[in-house]
């Protein structure tokens, strides 16, 4: 796992229990699972989908910039 990746997992679990009431975080390796890139059309790591509610949206890079973040997914305006 490369550090970038590592850093988004640790933002993306730091919001998640600041902003989210309830989600359901799945994080994908995709060098073990190559299907799930090809599925939700991973082209860049570190991939945040959000799937659902709509509208879906898709972020990349650390998630260090919280604000974006919660921007980027309808949480904040």
């Amino acid at each position: 796992m490369s550090t970038k990746s590592s850093h988004a997992i640790e933002n993306l679990r730091r919001i998640s229990e600041q902003y989210l009431e309830k989600s359901d975080l799945q994080i994908i390796d995709i060098r073990t699972d190559q299907q799930k890139a090809v599925e939700y059309q991973i082209i860049a790591v570190p991939t945040l989908l959000k799937v659902a509610p709509n509208p879906q949206r898709t972020i990349l890079g650390d998630l260090s910039d919280t604000e974006k973040v919660l921007k980027i997914l309808d949480i904040i305006d």
